[in-house]
């Protein structure tokens, strides 16, 4: 089957993809032990580049170029693992995704794409909108107050793509029936709506104090964790769970 536009959109960029990977490959610090491969490189982007100059109606199928593209991948994979060197150097994936344009998928493989694609496209608009409101919160001015307001944003956001069989408590305390306390403040915390929680000074929104069985989700916000702190709350939580 000829290919569309869409290929040759494709075939550009894999084409400068190509030549960026060379030119990592020759600035790398063994390159020596991987000339050959940047040489391969080479020619597989003078061989896309003849490709493309034909124009994409004269294109029937850049099979041959998919499977340079991963025998370059395989070879440099090799190399810099028989010589202890990192270099993640990928051009075959590329290829490969040129080579599925050639094909018309069924009507419901391209409804299950279509779906995939929204389902992406939604979940890349909400980390705009909480990137967005956590960065607005860094207009304030003291730090104590730019931290309430991102746990604020984190609980009205669970709040909402939750729904209304859970609630998101602006932090508290986790206990269990002995008495024992985690000790250590927990931000955000996701219960059952029916839960039943301890609110001691009875306010909208105030801190609570949550039995462990009640809890589904416990949420701690900082703007700088550590291994050590992640380590140490982690013991605390798990001396009442």
């Amino acid at each position: 089957m000829a290919s569309n536009p869409e290929t040759q959109a494709l075939l550009e960029k894999a084409l400068q993809h190509t030549l960026s990977e060379q030119a990592r490959v020759l600035s790398h610090k063994q390159a020596p032990l991987i000339i050959e491969a940047a040489q391969k490189l080479g020619k597989l982007a003078g061989d896309t580049w003849n490709l493309l100059s034909q124009g994409f109606h004269k294109i029937k199928s850049t099979t041959a170029l998919t499977e340079q593209a991963r025998s370059i991948d395989r070879e440099i994979d090799l190399i810099s693992e028989t010589n202890w060197f990192y270099l993640d150097i990928s051009v075959g994936s590329i290829f490969a995704r040129i080579e599925e344009s050639f094909s018309i998928r069924p009507i419901e493989e391209n409804l299950q794409l279509k779906g995939s694609i929204l389902v992406r496209n939604h979940f890349h608009n909400l980390r705009l909108l909480l990137l967005e409101q956590l960065l607005g919160a860094r207009m304030l001015i003291n730090n104590n107050d730019y931290g309430t307001e991102s746990e604020r944003v984190w609980q009205q956001f669970f709040q909402r793509e939750l729904g209304p069989d859970f609630r998101v408590l602006h932090g508290g305390h986790i206990l269990d029936y002995s008495g024992n306390n985690a000790n250590a403040q927990i931000d955000i915390l996701i219960v059952p709506s029916d839960a039943h929680v301890i609110a001691p000074s009875a306010s909208d929104g105030g801190k609570v104090n949550v039995l462990c069985d009640q809890v589904i989700a416990a949420v701690m916000v900082t703007s700088n964790l550590s291994v050590a702190k992640l380590s140490d709350d982690w013991e605390k939580l798990k001396r009442v769970f």
